[in-house]
């Protein structure tokens, strides 16, 4: 186990079980990404009573909210909005900072309510288990509420592209050998920090038991148009397009001018943009 030092506002030192770079999960470097954070397992310090209490909200709302549209994932979107609870584990005193300092990069909460925080039900029955994909929104923070009789459902992240890695899988029949696969197993207690866009990733069939998991989604603050959520891709999961006008302002507002303001400044001796 290691210990990343906080920055200064963080509540204290933050234990890490697991930490492997981009790169190293990849295999090579890549530009459109906001650092070099692959994938960190940490211990959190979240009140296990309040975890409990949005636990026990999300099983209470799950038939009217949660909605299964595609990846085999049945998940509550902007859960945030039925569960007060949520806005303050997102307002946590030195939640940002812990993050920020795990990542390497100054990070902010994801924007959009339709996607900033979602909870995720799983199980090998009709709530399914997420297959392989890459997440839209840059970096994710994955928080189990409840865990019970699991058996599977871990994380796997393909180690390698994501072409690559979605092209095989896509063709079937052609098993990914272990070496290939980076496993991670949930544990309360715990969370995981996750730059996941361009990532191939899935959860694992679960077997027996199920899974609730609370995702609170980040990006850059530097960097805010490093961010794969097309409309086509929030669409999916989203078909009413509420949440369009709201989209087309950031993108208009944020990452625009950020994206300008980055293109302006020099450049480190030697490279290129």
């Amino acid at each position: 186990m290691t210990r990343h030092s906080a920055r200064s506002g963080a509540r204290h030192d933050t234990e890490v079980s697991l930490s492997v770079t981009r790169d190293e999960i990849i295999g090579h470097p890549t530009w459109h990404r906001v650092s070099d954070l692959g994938i960190v397992q940490f211990r959190h310090d979240y009140d296990p009573e309040l975890l409990a209490a949005i636990a026990v909200r999300a099983k209470q709302l799950k038939q009217g909210k949660a909605h299964k549209r595609h990846l085999n994932l049945n998940y509550m979107r902007g859960a945030h909005r039925y569960i007060p609870e949520i806005t303050e584990l997102i307002d946590w005193p030195g939640r940002r900072e812990r993050a920020s300092e795990l990542a390497g990069v100054e990070l902010e909460p994801y924007p959009l309510p339709v996607i900033s925080a979602i909870i995720t039900f799983q199980d090998a029955d009709r709530d399914g288990s997420v297959t392989w994909h890459a997440d839209g929104v840059p970096v994710t923070e994955m928080i189990p509420l409840e865990i019970e009789n699991l058996v599977g459902g871990e994380l796997e992240i393909y180690r390698g592209d994501y072409e690559e890695g979605i092209a095989r899988q896509s063709r079937g029949g052609d098993p990914v050998p272990e070496d290939r696969i980076l496993k991670i197993s949930h544990k309360p207690g715990w969370g995981i920090l996750g730059q996941l866009m361009r990532t191939a990733h899935r959860v694992a069939p679960i077997e027996t038991g199920h899974r609730i998991t609370l995702n609170l989604n980040w990006r850059s603050a530097s960097k805010p148009w490093i961010d794969d959520n097309t409309i086509t891709y929030l669409a999916a999961d989203n078909p009413e397009l509420e949440w369009e006008e709201e989209y087309l302002q950031d993108v208009h507002e944020v990452h625009i001018p950020a994206y300008l303001d980055h293109q302006k400044a020099p450049l480190p001796h030697g490279s290129a943009r």
